[in-house]
């Protein structure tokens, strides 16, 4: 018998979080996020110090941001069309490989190329595992 609100809520509900598939599907959500927090804050906007001024820099940063809001849509549907888990390791290969580009890119065409297809992937990423999750437990 829980004791309060607090004990009652989905987050002390042992049996579903000890659940493989939400398990497997939080650490690799988190760790994704972890590691395009560090791309985007860190290594991307030093990167492209290097080679361009503010202002390119900063649109470089709303295309990527556009990529990512225009793509949402799309992306979901396609998730929802073929299944969110078949869509997660593509994501995560897609966003990798866009995201190690950015060292060897020198200019705006190489940079603007690797964001869009990293910003597609991010988008990928963020609706595959939340939709995952949904379909494990909407049976439940």
């Amino acid at each position: 018998e829980p004791k309060n609100v607090i004990e009652s809520s989905f987050f002390f509900d042992k049996k579903l979080l000890m659940h493989p598939e939400l398990v497997r599907l939080s650490i690799s959500n988190f760790a994704y996020w972890q590691v395009i927090a560090g791309i985007n804050m860190t290594i991307l906007p030093m990167t492209l110090a290097q080679h361009f001024d503010a202002s390119t820099m900063g649109s470089l940063f709303a295309l990527q941001a556009i990529v990512s809001v225009t793509a949402a849509l799309p992306v979901a549907a396609l998730a929802d069309k073929i299944g969110p888990t078949t869509l997660i390791a593509p994501a995560f290969l897609l966003a990798a490989c866009a995201n190690s580009l950015y060292p060897f890119a020198h200019n705006f065409e190489t940079f603007a190329g690797a964001m869009i297809t990293a910003s597609f992937g991010s988008a990928l990423l963020g609706s595959a595992p939340t939709a995952a999750v949904a379909n494990a437990f909407s049976s439940s």
